[in-house]
């Protein structure tokens, strides 16, 4: 199809190839593939020249002439009383083993009203529809299934499909047979006519096998249970360059036809929302390490890739896999806000209670859920879960991290502050055992405000394995509504792998009104079929199986300041040495000797490598000597950087910048995950300009990548650039610069020209329910290094000082100033419950 001149070097052609003469006349290989006249055969072209230098395939859809089986599911019907349904997905019949008891054991375990395939329902990888008919007919005949499975139950069956029954490893849209192989699908599935996806309709039928059903509550006239199949093959966006031209700011999982149809589904009122999806939905964009610039749907740095991540409250702390690649939503976190966020749109607008989404993919069984914050266009925060069931006759077997997982207790790694371990219950250490996380002293570090646990069973055999817990009020599903096997085979209770087999379940208990989210395993060992873990949450409330959830918990928006009235001023500060050793991380103190206040925007270390570098930061302010422990600093976040080339700079931009007041000073600590690779002098050096200071002389951490821990070294010096803006006064902005900035109420009257400097309302502070507000504040407050002349917010009198976490106040014989910097996730993502309590008291007591 292309203008290009192409040379043929091979053509391989399949034996069903009815015009086997054609074979063996490669000489007289006519101008044009059009001239072949092939039936029933796939070729494939390999050809070089032109502007595309990779092999091209040319694919010739080849329609079924085999005659199905006769095993044939029940498709179900609207109206339908449904409160359990099974699922699964990765469905290989021909692995199970002859002592397999999970088809027959399935039953016993779900009691299922109804059974929904997630993708991966056979494995065909062919545009052959004769291979694609026989996977199916295969999986509908594998002797348990038919023994067991929901067509001797006479359970009804739906789903959706993934890339193995669609077509090819990881492929969407580009697929040419992709309406032969929706017809095959619909055949498995038995749908019938009436259904406008199938092929009776001819020009008119649906392009993609999106479904939907609408079930009842038993012995009530009342929607219930409203399942949503949505199909992420036929307008999937490549994922990677290796799978087509990339689309980026462009790449879409569902088309806008389908989107459509969503929001329509959305609309219709149900007490529950099951959405299906051949792949992950909730795992976060993977922030490890930059791995996502190889990622087709990356636009670059601050576009719609970053700003859509960060409109699901998610950040540098964001993990999901860190190197090991998964095909998940996550991949195009455009079209996954999108998703969530017209989810969260019709849950505010009360269309369902609850959402969980069923998911495939893995080959392992997970249970899922994520917050999504508040926003004015979508409305108040929501809570959504996720189970992911998959893998029949077929399993891997290694630990994924990501942060989330439902866990019964969350910890970081000693304070890098990306919660995606797992505490392990019990733990043992120093020969006692615990249950929970402890506040006890471990390595003669005692900080009761950190409770901590163990990764490991045996903590004395692994030191290094533990971590500070997430606050138990954070966990999405608190402990006592889980439910997990002493039997499961894996690092974390909740992602079931190396298990013979893997399904899930969704119950309902409509009198208790009560969801239950269980994964059930096969065992490799004895082939016992059993549960491996469970999660139950409220429908109607959040007082029992969701008791962390209340407004007083709720995510608060950025506090909002007025009075504009300062100019920045960039500046640079070099650190220069000449000789210079490798560390893993590093402290020092910078001071502002000028008569202005400054803000410290970037940290810029010399690296002393090619590669991909994980950096922690942490602040605190005054001096950090004698005061090197984990206790008091604070942290700002994790940054993924590379270095410019042996002893090159590191770009290492804070995210949001810390304000340092006339003769302050402020500690920072840089430390290095994955490799030992900063540059220092250890040699105690002058560095200073006219405005910065580098005080104390630093101190090392040498000889561990784990923060705060290993050998100090002082009297050296770091090497790098710190860049800062210097604050200077300027105009006051007119009332018509802040005008957007204000809602009606805190407008001044209109005699006036200048604003009015009072705090604003509550609900206008912390909630944002002024979408100006909100979004002026984040332009002007977020971007300093993209608007240097932007003017900086004043801080409000009365606002900053309750609004502080411990941790956050100066000490008591530091002279800087007491108004310490807020960081982007206490601000945005409100995870320090005491900052929102004590704002929240603070603005109560004066009446505001």
């Amino acid at each position: 199809e292309s203008s290009d001149i192409l040379e043929f070097a091979s053509v391989d052609i399949p034996e069903r190839a009815t015009n086997a003469k054609a074979a063996a006349n490669l000489n007289s290989f006519p101008d044009t593939v059009n001239s072949f006249s092939f039936s029933n055969a796939t070729v494939s072209i390999a050809a070089r020249g032109g502007r595309n230098l990779d092999d091209v395939e040319k694919t010739i859809c080849v329609e079924a002439i085999n005659e199905p089986n006769a095993a044939k599911h029940k498709y179900p019907k609207d109206g339908m009383e449904i409160s359990n349904i099974a699922f699964s997905s990765c469905f290989r019949p021909r692995r199970q083993r002859r002592k397999s008891t999970m088809w027959s054991r399935m039953n016993d375990l779900a009691r299922p009203d109804l059974w929904l395939w997630l993708g991966d329902n056979a494995y065909s990888d062919s545009s052959d529809m004769n291979d694609v008919r026989d996977a199916y007919d295969r999986a509908r005949d594998d002797k348990f299934y038919k023994a067991h499975g929901p067509i001797a139950l006479d359970i009804p069956v739906s789903g959706t499909w993934d890339d193995h029954d669609y077509w090819k490893d990881d492929r969407g849209g580009d697929y040419k047979c992709k309406i032969h192989s929706q017809n095959e699908f619909l055949h498995h599935f038995n749908v019938p006519k009436t259904d406008p996806r199938h092929p009776v309709h001819g020009e008119n039928q649906q392009k993609g096998i999106y479904s939907s059903h609408m079930f009842s509550v038993p012995d009530q006239q009342v929607n219930g249970i409203h399942v949503i199949n949505l199909d992420l093959r036929y307008h999937k966006s490549p994922t990677t360059s290796a799978k087509g031209p990339c689309k980026r700011e462009h790449s879409d999982l569902l088309g806008e036809k389908q989107w459509s149809w969503l929001e329509n589904e959305l609309d219709k009122t149900s007490e529950l929302k099951i959405i299906t999806s051949g792949i992950q939905v909730l795992p976060p964009t993977n922030q490890y390490m930059g791995v996502n610039e190889s990622i087709c749907a990356y636009d670059g740095p601050g576009n719609s890739f970053d700003g859509n991540v960060t409109l699901l409250g998610e950040n540098s702390a964001s993990v999901a896999g860190k190197l090991k690649r998964q095909e998940t939503w996550s991949e195009i976190p455009q079209a996954r806000a999108r998703l969530l966020r017209l989810v969260q749109k019709y849950v505010n607008l009360g269309r369902m209670k609850k959402v969980f989404f069923l998911s495939g993919n893995m080959h392992w069984g997970e249970i899922l859920a994520k917050k999504m914050p508040e926003d004015p266009k979508v409305g108040k925060s929501q809570t959504f879960y996720e189970v992911t069931a998959s893998g029949i006759g077929v399993n891997r077997k290694y630990h994924w991290p990501q942060t989330n997982r439902v866990r019964l207790r969350t910890s970081d790694t000693l304070g890098d502050h990306i919660f995606d371990k797992e505490c392990k219950f019990p733990f043992f250490y120093n020969g006692k055992e615990y249950d929970d996380c402890t506040t006890e002293s471990f390595d003669g570090i005692q900080d009761s405000s950190h409770p901590w646990c163990s990764h490991v069973t045996k903590l004395d055999d692994s030191p290094l394995s533990k971590g500070f817990c997430m606050d138990k009020k954070d966990e999405l599903i608190q402990r006592k509504n889980q439910a997990v096997s002493s039997t499961i085979d894996s690092a974390e209770y909740h992602q079931t792998t190396g298990a013979a087999s893997v399904f899930g379940a969704v119950k309902v208990d409509w009198k208790k009104r009560v969801v239950t989210m269980s994964i059930f395993q096969e065992s490799k060992d004895n082939f016992v079929t059993s549960l491996a873990s469970s999660a139950s949450v409220n429908i109607d409330s959040e007082d029992d199986a969701l008791p962390n959830f209340s407004d007083a918990n709720a995510i608060i928006s950025p506090p909002l300041f007025y009075g504009f009235n300062k100019f920045r001023i960039r500046h640079t500060f070099d650190m220069k040495i000449e000789k210079s050793n490798s560390t893993w991380g590093i402290m020092f103190d910078i001071k502002n000797k000028a008569s202005e206040d400054i803000e410290i925007e970037g940290i810029d270390l010399n690296i002393n490598n090619f590669n991909e570098n994980t950096f922690v930061v942490y602040t605190k302010s005054g001096t950090h000597v004698n005061r090197e422990s984990y206790e008091g600093w604070q942290y700002i976040g994790t940054y993924s950087l590379l270095a410019r080339g042996l002893g090159g700079t590191s770009l290492l931009t804070l995210n949001s910048p810390i304000l340092l007041n006339s003769g302050g000073i402020q500690a920072f600590y840089v430390n290095q995950k994955n490799n030992k690779s900063i540059l220092f002098n250890k040699v105690k050096l002058k560095q200073e300009d006219e405005i910065l200071q580098i005080m104390s002389a630093a101190v090392l951490v040498e000889g561990n990548e784990v923060p705060f821990s290993g050998t100090l070294l002082k009297d050296v010096s770091p090497s790098g650039t710190i860049r800062y803006n210097v604050l200077r006064n300027g105009p006051t902005l007119s009332r018509t610069a802040l005008e957007p900035m204000l809602s009606p109420t805190a407008q001044e009257p209109s005699n006036s020209n200048t604003i009015t400097k009072r705090p604003f309302t509550y609900e206008e502070e912390v909630h944002g329910h002024n979408k100006r507000i909100r979004e002026h504040f984040q332009e002007l407050a977020y971007s300093p290094i993209k608007m240097p002349l932007t003017a900086e917010p004043t801080l409000s009198p009365t606002a900053p000082e309750p609004m502080l976490s411990p941790t956050a106040q100066e000490s008591s014989n530091s002279n800087t100033s007491t108004i310490s910097p807020f960081m982007y996730e206490e601000e945005v993502h409100g995870h320090n419950k005491r900052i929102r309590d004590n704002y929240r008291n603070k603005e109560r007591n004066q009446n505001i």
